[in-house]
């Protein structure tokens, strides 16, 4: 079967131009939200308000190494090993860097908790951001009968995943966990088909190494969790 008409046939790649600038300031949020969140893991022992504050110094001190000029600049050496993050780690990255360092007393100001989380849909949604990490990892090695991330540079794969973004938009309620995240693949998507960033490929707008190994140990976390629930439930 031909499989041709996935691709495109001359694949739409970011501008040099575009690439210089976007990849300080992508790794510069990704940078900024892991130390900031680290900081704030640390503090906990301490005031909140004050630990806030030291996490937005850490987080602007990171930032700002990485938009030190090369090969000065941490962003430099993050992209000889990663290339540039996805737009979706990018995201990511900023909601987390608003809450842990940004959103002071936001307990206190927005009472109502998120509702409808959907564990189904988190599971799912997990599942497969997982199993196209690992098959893309696969492909990478090549140990595929066939090349998966060439599709990336289609159409055909963009329509695909947003049309699941949008159905785990639409069967989730409003303000529920899986929402947000079907929002924050829909929006890397908006802004891969706008930039081409950060390859070119879809794949590389999605997910990327360090998002893999982080639904790697996520859900290894979950299912220790639950394995120890289920134990203690169990001996009860």
């Amino acid at each position: 079967m031909d499989w041709d008409w996935l691709l495109n046939t001359v694949p739409a790649l970011p501008s040099d131009g575009l690439l210089r600038v976007a990849r300080p300031l992508m790794w510069a949020v990704v940078v900024a939200a892991a130390s900031a969140w680290v900081t704030v893991t640390v503090w906990r022992s301490g005031p909140e308000a004050q630990g806030r504050r030291v996490a937005r110094w850490v987080a602007a001190c990171c930032a700002a190494w990485c938009l030190l000029p090369s090969p000065w600049s941490l962003a430099h050496h993050l992209s000889l090993a990663f290339m540039l993050p996805s737009w979706t780690t990018v995201l990511l990255c900023g909601m987390s860097l608003w809450r842990s360092s940004f959103a002071i007393n936001s307990k206190a100001k927005n009472p109502q908790k998120i509702s409808g989380k959907s564990p189904l849909f988190l599971k799912l949604l997990w599942a497969g951001a997982f199993i196209l990490g690992t098959v893309l990892l696969a492909d990478t090695f090549i140990l595929l009968p066939f090349a998966l991330y060439r599709w990336g540079f289609g159409t055909a794969v963009v329509a695909t995943l947003a049309l699941l973004a949008a159905v785990a938009w639409v069967s989730t309620a409003p303000g529920s966990v899986t929402r947000a995240q079907a929002s924050v693949v829909a929006l890397a998507l908006v802004f891969h088909v706008v930039t081409r960033l950060p390859s070119g490929n879809v794949f590389d707008a999605v997910i990327d190494p360090l998002l893999w190994m982080w639904l790697l140990v996520s859900g290894l976390k979950r299912f220790r969790g639950a394995s120890a629930a289920a134990a203690t439930t169990t001996r009860g």
